[in-house]
């Protein structure tokens, strides 16, 4: 790292001095700047013992983050609805809905809002699994099932700690 610093300061150094030598100096007002077809930057050559140091940290490999994609007939409205409340504070949670009919499937998500309550509407009839996911490393409370058979679950609420 210290030869690093080293080539740098002296490439820096070399490099203003170029500017300098092709802009003139101005401590004598009547030297002209040379035209500036005749200025060529010149390559500085590393030296022939400079060796460049491998780095120490091991690169840490990105991790995958899921991609969640919505339901097959995600866009198919009914009118069941699924809400309920965090005994806690929210702020840093989200609430997911799974479904209808599979666990794995993503539906939607939300937040909750200020007075700590959600709400999904809008669906179709079926078989719902609502999860609660953190913004932080937090205790999570186990996620809920719910049928919903064209009206309104309510009463969905998870203790936040």
């Amino acid at each position: 790292m210290r030869r690093i610093n080293q080539f740098l300061a002296v490439t820096l150094i070399l490099s203003a001095a170029l500017v300098v030598g092709a802009c003139g100096s101005s401590d004598s007002p009547s030297s002209a700047p040379a035209p500036a077809e005749d200025v060529r930057p010149t390559a500085t050559r590393v030296p022939p013992t400079a060796t460049l140091i491998p780095p120490t940290a091991t690169p840490v490999p990105p991790t995958a983050t899921p991609v969640l994609q919505p339901a097959k007939g995600a866009d198919e409205v009914g009118s069941c609805s699924i809400s309920g409340k965090a005994i806690g504070d929210a702020r840093y949670y989200g609430i997911i809905l799974y479904g209808p009919n599979d666990r794995n499937q993503f539906r939607a998500e939300t937040r909750f809002d200020a007075s700590g309550n959600y709400m999904f509407s809008g669906l179709p009839d079926g078989h719902y699994f609502v999860k609660v996911e953190a913004k932080v490393d937090a205790p999570l409370p186990s996620p809920q099932e719910v049928d919903c058979r064209g009206g309104a679950i309510t009463n969905v609420d998870f203790e936040l700690k």
